[in-house]
């Protein structure tokens, strides 16, 4: 079955742009929303919205706003993060009939699937990809990790959590595209075209 719905959900690609050249950030929780200030000076609100992909099928993925009214709020951070390297974790999910036997009197079962975009099964009937994470590297030897990423996984698909568990970043890290700035224009591209294939 050809898919009939294909969705990219993702930021802007200059927004992108923009992250990947910060060297080093401040990140705070406040009020209820992540602010992530450069010592550059620019300031973005970090949010998780969704869009609609098909029936009771919604995607969730981080969004960038520009808040430079705001610069400022967090600057003052005496323990900013000092990345060695910036990346970004997409994940595609995708919806596709099940084999097992429907119930008698209900439709065909539907099964949905989480991973990277060339995981998507032949099968799919919808399918997204969107940002769901991004990784800050601070190497210093050991080239530890921290991220800001959607709880996926979790009760509540609109909440953004940080963390520094190395083995729930590397988890995230083998089901997803990762993209860093030397493949970030190659993704764009790609996820450009898988798009077009279904129009």
């Amino acid at each position: 079955m050809a898919l009939v719905t294909k969705l990219a959900f993702t930021p802007a690609k200059d927004v992108l742009h923009k992250l990947l050249r910060i060297e080093a950030l401040s990140l705070k929780y406040i009020d209820g929303i992540w602010r992530l200030e450069s010592r550059e000076g620019e300031c973005f609100l970090v949010s998780v919205d969704y869009q609609n992909v098909a029936f009771k099928f919604e995607c969730f993925g981080i969004f960038f706003t520009e808040d430079n009214d705001r610069r400022g709020w967090v600057r003052d951070d005496p323990d900013p993060i000092t990345m060695h390297s910036t990346s970004f974790l997409f994940c595609a999910e995708w919806e596709e009939f099940s084999s097992s036997e429907a119930l008698p009197g209900q439709g065909r079962n539907v099964c949905r699937t989480a991973g990277s975009l060339e995981q998507i099964s032949d099968d799919a009937s919808s399918a997204c990809v969107s940002l769901v994470g991004i990784i800050w590297t601070n190497d210093c030897g050991l080239a530890t990790k921290c991220a800001l990423v959607v709880d996926v996984d979790g009760d509540n698909p609109t909440a953004l959590r940080y963390s520094e568990d190395q083995g729930l970043i590397d988890a995230l890290i083998t089901r997803c595209n990762v993209v860093d700035a030397a493949s970030i224009d190659a993704w764009d591209q790609q996820v450009s075209a898988w798009v077009s294939e279904a129009q």
